[in-house]
């Protein structure tokens, strides 16, 4: 049942068993495991059915440009949230991810790879990700052809898998909530507790073009699923002393290098045999991970950077003057449009009977380029550090709520990743004969511009961290927290199947919860 903020009365008595505060796939997957058990479940959503400029405003943080993108492009306020505009692409976490390593400060969660094992099976129904299955011979029937012929390394693994999900807009599990009460419009501005227990929240409607109206909303458990920034902001705005809150804020780094191979690859994402689309990928193992006391990443050989008319390709230099609009070389890329058309013919009408047609996809199509240079991406996980932090700033937003300033850090681990894994990738490829990276361009460390991950950290005690295992905030017995804000480290994976993923498993907690109240 979908509710208008704006159009609650003073006189309404909000009260339930559970309020959940955001309506994105933390929120939206919680209320779908609980909905049916007669449990009475609201959803509240600062946004609607559609983000609008005025309501995205709210999300707008101080950053610093270079090395973070502006929060309001990257943190969608509505009904679904991410996954309104998200590209699809999942992988579980690495067992070494949830363990203490001794070179990675402050990393290790109080959960084992092992316990999330069944929640990524349930997961997987939610994104439509098809058999919860990452194995290359089980998943892909061309299993038997390596990623690039003929390599065999020791301390290269190069068939991990991705798994693509269409993308799901979690917009359509809402017809399945008919039980549940979704409020939008309606942004959260503070948390009342007192001792041990929270006794309310506080709400604002964030209707645009709309006087302001408060209202307060009762439960006997609260969970925030607001995303990594908001979670740790309204946590901080509420008081709530816990010198980890806001802090350790982490996302991906990305980097790109030129790849020139000798031998053939696999040109394209694969099919696997429940119809999904997955992309092989390259790492260190995790034993040389260890040795080389390096963070966790993946790489992928992708199609090689359309501006760069040097690929020789018609339809690449159709995407950059349509997509790119970049009009240097532009004579050489009219040129590649002329000699090249039958790329523009075969590869255009691959992806628009793919977007237009298909349920799943295709995410992207690699082209075999006549210089068979291509585009290395590195994608490395960032080290925790308790000196990326968000900051309460003394500006505020429409709804009188202050804003946030981002100080986004990286630290001397992450730059030495890269850097040696540029180093033993290129080495590894020359000894082999399979390829070469070309000279390596000064490494721009950005945030990668989604993930908001770290800043209400799981731990054992509340001195290491904000949540406990089961994901309850520390010294307050009736709030959790779902979403990446709880992960102690980032792993290289994108978050939202393991988002997911922790959700399911935060669902079955309460269930065990009301079963032993009721």
């Amino acid at each position: 049942m979908l509710i208008n903020c704006q159009q609650v009365s003073d006189s309404d008595y909000l009260e339930f068993d559970i309020c959940i505060v955001g309506a994105g796939a933390a929120g939206i997957t919680l209320a779908k495991e609980l909905s049916n058990k007669g449990l009475n479940i609201a959803v509240f959503e600062s946004g609607s059915l559609k983000d609008s400029k005025q309501i995205q405003d709210l999300s707008k943080a101080k950053v610093d440009p270079e090395f973070h993108a502006p929060v309001e492009l990257n943190q969608y306020r509505c009904l679904g949230g991410n996954t309104t505009k998200w590209a699809g692409r999942c992988i579980r976490f690495d067992e070494i991810d949830f363990q203490h390593r001794s070179w990675v400060p402050y990393s290790g969660w109080c959960i084992n790879s092992s316990d999330l094992e069944p929640y990524y099976f349930r997961a997987h129904k939610y994104l439509e990700l098809g058999d919860y299955n990452y194995e290359l011979k089980e998943s892909l029937p061309n299993y038997k052809t390596s990623l690039i012929e003929g390599a065999k390394f020791s301390n290269l693994t190069i068939n991990n898998l991705y798994r693509f999900s269409p993308p799901t807009n979690f917009q359509k599990y809402l017809s399945d909530l008919k039980e549940v009460k979704i409020f939008y419009n309606a942004t959260c501005r503070q948390i009342v507790y007192e001792d041990s227990k929270v006794v309310n929240l506080e709400f604002i409607s964030s209707a645009p073009n709309s006087p302001a109206k408060k209202i307060s909303v009762k439960s006997k458990y609260y969970v925030l699923a607001m995303g990594g920034i908001e979670n740790a902001k309204i946590l901080m705005l509420s008081g709530f002393k816990n010198k980890n809150v806001v802090k350790f804020y982490q996302s991906h780094l990305v980097h790109y290098l030129e790849l020139k191979l000798f031998k053939d690859i696999i040109q394209n994402y694969e099919k696997s045999k429940d119809g999904i689309w997955c992309q092989r990928s390259i790492s260190l193992t995790s034993e040389f991970q260890e040795k080389y006391k390096i963070l966790n990443h993946r790489m992928f050989i992708e199609r090689t950077n359309p501006e760069d008319s040097n690929h020789q390709v018609g339809y690449l230099s159709l995407i950059n003057l349509l997509k790119y609009r970049n009009h240097k070389q532009l004579a050489q890329h009219f040129k590649n449009i002329i000699v090249d058309p039958l790329t523009i013919i075969n590869y255009g009408s691959k992806m628009l009977a793919s977007n237009l047609f298909i349920k799943s996809k295709i995410p992207v199509i690699v082209l075999k380029n006549k210089s068979n240079w291509y585009r290395l991406r590195i994608d490395v996980e960032q080290a925790p550090n308790p000196s990326s932090q968000i900051i309460l700033s003394q500006e505020k937003d429409a709804l009188d709520i202050p804003r946030v300033k981002i100080d986004w850090q990286y630290n001397n681990l992450d730059v030495s990743t890269i850097f040696k894994l540029i180093e033993i990738l290129n080495e590894t490829f020359l000894n082999n004969k399979i390829g070469e990276i070309r000279s390596v361009p000064e490494i721009n460390f950005k945030a990668n511009i989604a993930h908001f991950i770290g800043t209400t950290r799981m731990s054992i005690t509340p001195t290491e961290g904000v949540v406990n295992h089961n994901c309850q905030v520390h010294g307050l017995s009736n709030l959790l927290i779902a979403g990446s804000s709880v992960f102690p480290t980032s792993s290289f994976a994108n978050p939202t199947l393991t988002i997911v993923a922790m959700t399911i498993r935060l669902s079955d907690h309460l269930k065990e919860l009301f079963q032993w109240i009721n």
